[in-house]
């Protein structure tokens, strides 16, 4: 049993969530191996214990928050053929800039390269009706200014040119009306904040067709 109550949980982890950002920049900023290699060290000590902090969030707030996605979801959220990490396009959408910087810290561990950002729900839309090709995959906030990911997503839903769009939402959002109201309106899948980065990384893997446990290989 956790001595913390929910609260103070929450607040540990986003504490630490803006550290792990911190001393991701640290490390990428650094010249000097030894001290990236310290970084890096303790970036994995850092991620171990932000695991078991929002496993303790999970538990005393939403029980299901963060297993895997209803049938509904499941359904649709393979790929056709596994698409090359470094080749994926994915734009995160998110008016938090720790919570930006933090995604685009764990889309960089997987090996994406090609990452673009909106700091609001108006920039997002016209990031994804500019882009050519379409983004393989969208993280985006649900609770965000001038237009909400929600609306976002129904926007595109018409639009050919994203039929193959994986479109995520993060959110702190867990009721499950909600959550059958987003499946409903074409979400393919979504995760909880506080984000538990093993999890989403998973999740990116099968979004982007590759076995969540599966190294990557070069597809035939």
């Amino acid at each position: 049993m956790s001595l913390l109550e929910p609260k103070e949980l929450k607040l540990v982890v986003s504490i630490l969530q803006r550290q792990r950002v911190a001393l991701a920049n640290s490390q990428e900023a650094s010249r000097d191996e030894k001290q990236r290699a310290e970084l890096s060290a303790t970036l994995k000590l850092l991620d171990g214990a932000l695991h078991k902090l929002m496993a303790g969030v999970i538990k005393t707030s939403t029980p299901a928050a963060n297993t895997s996605p209803p049938t509904s979801i499941k359904k649709i959220i393979k790929r056709r053929e596994p698409l090359p990490l470094a080749e994926a396009r994915v734009l995160v959408a998110d008016d938090s800039i720790d919570s930006m910087l933090m995604l685009k810290g764990i889309l960089a561990d997987l090996g994406i390269k090609k990452i673009d950002t909106a700091k609001d729900g108006r920039e997002a839309l016209n990031a994804l009706q500019q882009s050519s090709p379409a983004y393989d995959l969208v993280l985006c906030d649900w609770d965000m200014p001038e237009m909400s990911g929600l609306e976002v997503r129904k926007q595109i839903k018409p639009l050919a040119k994203f039929q193959d769009t994986h479109f995520m939402m993060v959110t702190s959002i867990s009721e499950a009306p909600k959550i059958r109201e987003a499946i409903g309106q074409g979400i393919t899948d979504y995760i909880i904040k506080p984000v538990d980065a093993t999890a989403l990384e998973k999740k990116i893997r099968v979004a982007l067709g590759w076995d969540a446990n599966e190294d990557e290989k070069t597809p035939p």
